[in-house]
């Protein structure tokens, strides 16, 4: 649904007012997803940009910034921080047991085994 570029970390953030993102995605890749122009109008985001680190651990690539640009100008920002792997979890933690009073709740049941 997108066209797909490679780009360098601090592409498309502005050195004065971005430098602590700019810190904060040093070393990362970015990837910078936009529509084609056959689809453009239909999409409700004009760029996608994803920011990835190398993980010391396993050697893959972790997702360490979003930013999204909406039709309508909007831009959403997630960092994410202190972000671990492998860790336990909780028991209660997760849960599938849908939410109480005060939702809208859809349960569509698994088609398989």
């Amino acid at each position: 649904r997108f066209d797909v570029a490679l780009a360098e970390a601090g592409d498309g953030l502005d050195a004065r007012a971005d430098a602590k993102l700019i810190e904060f995605v040093k070393g990362a890749r970015q990837v910078v997803l936009t529509p084609p122009p056959a689809t453009a109008d239909t999409e409700e985001y004009v760029e996608i940009r994803l920011w990835y680190v190398r993980s010391g651990d396993t050697g893959g690539w972790l997702p360490r910034m979003a930013r999204t640009t909406s039709v309508d100008g909007d831009v959403s920002l997630v960092q994410l921080i202190n972000v671990t792997l492998n860790e336990p979890v909780e028991e209660g933690m997760l849960s599938v047991e849908p939410p109480g009073e005060g939702w809208d709740v859809h349960v569509q049941e698994y088609r398989g085994e």
